[in-house]
């Protein structure tokens, strides 16, 4: 499908929109944020509107809500605590800055499940001002994760010190070291205690599901956050595209499951599965791999060059505010 400049495959908005509407784009944070073509020289685009949707009580809105508060509370984990003034114009999400509007609702919201502590503004109808610190809700919350290599990675430490302190109750330094050794450990474990290859193989299996399943939640999570931002899809388009896709976050869990699965029977099951389970992993994996390039690598490149083109934007038109990628998810940092 054809698009103007900065539109993004089935994404790809009708021409007219980068024209000049009635706002100053440096009159709030946010607007001024290098919308296509990424330049510097565009203005807000016809259209775009700010505010962000985290009121809902349906599921999607809380994954929603989930990725929001899990962003800022990993920017108050890293920087401390500041006060509302200082800190807006410094956060995003998705390589997008908040305008003020929309960092107000993100700090409400959070205020209202207790991410956060305002002292000086404690009222729920009230507007955030003054000191903004991590409550104890807020202080359990992580980064939001995908399911790339780097998140999935981490998705495994996460769920073996989840299970662990779940069921050992051990201090963190010891729950951080069971989720890097814990996997391979039981794996060996087992084989000692039982000599049983099919329950190594299982229990690798069950792991590396729970491992797969915390990934595709958490891309869930990431559509549901981009959903809620209608802004994105004008100033992000390829990243809006990338992030919103109908079946990507949870198409690719699930081959990589099968086709492990399948590689697994085969091996365990012996000679004869074997003719019959290792065709049938490769043809899942070969389906996984031209579905890839064919659907999903194209708009992974597509957005990964839309951020290039944000970042040498901003550099370009605002030195002090140039930041890189923060996180797997190219969180914006002050």
């Amino acid at each position: 499908m054809g698009g103007v400049d900065g539109g993004c495959g089935r994404f790809a908005l009708r021409a007219g929109l980068w024209q000049s509407r009635a706002v100053t784009p440096s009159a709030t944070n946010g607007w001024n944020d290098c919308p296509p073509p990424h330049d510097g020289t565009a203005k807000v685009p016809e259209g775009a509107a700010h505010g962000v949707h985290l009121t809902g009580v349906s599921r999607q809105a809380k994954r929603g809500q989930r990725v929001f508060h899990g962003a800022l509370a990993a920017w108050l984990k890293k920087h401390g605590g500041h006060t509302a003034r200082t800190m807006s114009g410094k956060l995003g999400w998705f390589v997008l800055r908040y305008t003020d509007v929309e960092f107000q609702q993100v700090l409400q919201s959070a205020r209202r499940f207790e991410v956060i502590e305002t002292p000086e503004s404690p009222n729920f109808d009230e507007p955030v001002v003054g000191n903004v610190q991590l409550a104890d809700n807020g202080k359990k919350l992580t980064a939001p994760r995908g399911a790339s290599l780097l998140d999935l990675g981490n998705s495994g430490v996460r769920a073996t010190v989840l299970m662990w302190s779940v069921f050992g109750g051990a201090e963190k330094p010891v729950t951080v070291a069971a989720g890097l050794i814990g996997p391979p450990a039981a794996l060996v474990g087992a084989w000692f205690l039982l000599h049983r290859w099919w329950v190594v193989a299982l229990l690798l299996l069950a792991w590396l599901a729970l491992v797969l399943l915390l990934g595709a939640s958490g891309e869930r999570a990431l559509k549901a956050a981009a959903l809620a931002w209608p802004r994105m899809r004008y100033y992000r388009p390829c990243r809006y595209a990338w992030e919103t896709h109908a079946w990507r976050h949870w198409f690719f869990p699930v081959v990589e499951w099968v086709t492990a699965a399948l590689v697994a029977g085969a091996l365990l099951l012996g000679l004869p599965w074997a003719f019959a389970l290792g065709p049938a992993a490769a043809v899942v994996a070969l389906i996984g791999v031209v579905m890839y390039r064919r659907r999903v690598r194209p708009l992974r490149e597509a957005w990964i060059e839309e951020a290039g083109q944000v970042y040498g934007c901003r550099q370009a038109g605002r030195p002090d505010l140039a930041v890189t990628a923060g996180g797997a998810q190219n969180e914006v940092v002050g």
